[in-house]
């Protein structure tokens, strides 16, 4: 599977890049098509693979029985109404918490052996670097999530943070070249997206391409020759569960503009899953990185 995953970076890497040329010389999409394209890829390509977590709790937590199912639907589900509940009643606190969450998150993502420096290098670097040439389309975005006092308090914040970002990302980059030129390759073509792609249409490609396309083929690796069509049918259950979220989401902002419900369906609905999506692999992740071992979770080899 090694193979495949570095393909995967090899097409992200490619994929960013062209996204990077193409924003440089033409001109942008009507802001209300390119919302509702990036909303649906996110769902598409992007959703499913935290719709993967009920294998990970079998294989990983041996979670079987209907009982012990029952408290993980009610566990999981009452984290994810807990964050949105969050998000309702102190929006700034909620953003603040997703962007950090976000952060470490994404941290997890290169190939195992990168070192620390160098992933929280590139976990932030689709939070932070888009505020450098972006800073009023972030601020918009952030406005409609949790208001406007709070984003003229965090994106002038990022946006002095970004320059330092930059340099962090490239070095990190260079670092890694020792080791894997594929993972330079990786961290110095997303650098280049999330600075100059539109902040919305980078994230979609950093979100499908990479982190959601890396966590699908590691959990299809470490599923032990389960066959692929089996690993879908654990999805089916999850995948309802986020119809229902969009659903929340939706009720929650029914009189609002459709821009500003799809903003918030988009990041509102990932903040609420992936809460219990990172308690169920993060452990993992470090379990693996102290033994040694390489497994499912976001540390596993690439």
């Amino acid at each position: 599977m090694t193979h495949v995953m570095r393909l995967q970076g090899a097409l992200f890497s490619g994929a960013a890049i062209c996204l990077t040329v193409l924003s440089l010389w033409l001109s942008r999409l009507n802001p209300t098509a390119e919302l509702l394209a990036v909303a649906l890829l996110i769902v598409v390509l992007g959703v499913p693979h935290g719709a993967m977590d009920p294998i990970i709790a079998k294989r990983e937590y041996r979670v079987s029985g209907s009982h012990a199912w029952f408290l993980f639907a009610v566990g999981y589900l009452g984290l994810v109404l807990g964050v949105i509940a969050l998000w309702a009643l102190w929006p700034s606190v909620f953003l603040a918490g997703f962007l950090l969450i976000t952060v470490v998150h994404f941290s997890g993502d290169p190939a195992d052996g990168t070192s620390p420096i160098s992933r929280a290098a590139f976990g932030g670097a689709i939070v932070v670097l888009p505020c450098l040439l972006h800073a009023g389309e972030v601020s918009q975005l952030f406005g409609l999530l949790a208001g406007g006092e709070s984003a003229a308090l965090l994106v002038p914040t990022l946006h002095r943070a970004a320059y330092g970002w930059v340099a962090l990302l490239v070095l990190s980059g260079l670092w890694e070249w020792r080791r894997s030129r594929l993972v330079t390759l990786e961290f110095l073509a997303l650098g280049a997206m999330a600075v100059v792609a539109s902040p919305l249409v980078g994230f979609m490609v950093f979100f499908c391409g990479m982190h959601g396309a890396r966590h699908i083929l590691r959990t299809v690796d470490g599923s032990e020759g389960a066959a692929v069509g089996h690993l879908l049918k654990g999805t089916v259950v999850p995948m309802l569960l986020v119809t229902c979220i969009a659903g929340v989401v939706l009720m929650l902002t029914g009189r609002e503009s459709l821009e500003l419900r799809v903003v918030r369906l988009i990041f509102v609905g990932l903040a609420s899953l992936t809460v219990p999506h990172m308690l169920l692999v993060e452990p993992l992740r470090f379990r693996d990185r102290r033994g040694g071992r390489v497994s499912l979770s976001p540390a596993g080899r690439a």
